[in-house]
């Protein structure tokens, strides 16, 4: 889950998995282009995106099996 969504570029990430301790993030703007590619703890998941264009992004999160693709508007 990212909230807020819509948001102004500042978002937090919350992953729901009681066994993971890291998760791998990726982020995508429209166009596709990759923005981001980090792996961070799941405790410190807060991303500032302001610096880039309004727009929709797709965060792409791996934690342990799981995989999810969320959808992100920056106003």
């Amino acid at each position: 889950q990212v909230i807020p969504n819509p948001s102004d570029g500042r978002v937090n990430l919350i992953v729901n998995c009681n066994t993971c301790e890291d998760a791998v993030i990726k982020i995508y703007n429209s166009l596709g282009e990759m923005i981001l590619d980090e792996k961070r703890s799941i405790n410190n998941l807060q991303f500032d995106l302001s610096a880039y264009n309004k727009g929709l992004y797709l965060f792409e999160v791996r934690a342990g099996q799981n995989l999810k693709a969320i959808r992100v508007v920056i106003e």
